[in-house]
């Protein structure tokens, strides 16, 4: 149970299709916190139950970290991105691009410090509770969150629909 599995499972599951998008629109409509999201179905797989309480506890645990790093460094790649669609006189495309791919890369690294600190936190919770329990756990402990978010039921069982997809697609990466 590594901080660089974790990572390297959170690259797996967001690169399958519909992740992508699933995820921006539950961080940008429903503020989740898509770091949180995928590590809970990383410690599901590997036999962590995370309860309602233990998601609150590491959500808290990284969000000042995701609101002045990650959240700054992602504002201001936006904002360069933008920059950049509707260049305006005086402005360098090639410089704006240059500056988007650093911010992006910045943001990245500052998810990677969200990922070891939530590897932390769910170690710190405890042995898993099952063995190699695999994406049914991994859904409920998601599910779990997404309850917190009250989200609308369409968009709920959206979500579940594209992570247990993911899932499959990730079929035993990851060592939880």
């Amino acid at each position: 149970m590594s901080a660089s599995a974790l990572w390297d499972f959170a690259v797996a599951i967001y690169d399958c299709a519909d992740v992508k998008p699933l995820c921006l629109r539950l961080q940008d409509k429903h503020s989740a916190d898509c770091c949180l999201l995928l590590a809970l179905l990383w410690a599901g797989r590997g036999g962590h139950i995370i309860g309602a309480y233990q998601c609150a506890s590491l959500a808290m645990s990284i969000a000042s970290w995701q609101h002045s790093m990650t959240g700054q460094l992602r504002g201001l790649r936006r904002t360069v991105g933008a920059l950049a669609r509707h260049c305006e006189e005086g402005n360098d495309p090639v410089q704006l691009d240059t500056l988007y791919r650093a911010l992006q890369q910045s943001e990245l690294a500052a998810e990677r410090c969200v990922f070891d600190q939530l590897c932390f936190g769910i170690r710190a919770i405890g042995p898993p509770t099952l063995d190699g329990s695999g994406d049914a756990m991994a859904l409920s402990n998601v599910g779990c969150y997404l309850d917190g978010l009250e989200l609308p039921a369409s968009t709920y069982a959206a979500a579940l629909r594209v992570l247990a997809s993911a899932l499959k697609q990730v079929a035993g990466s990851g060592d939880g």
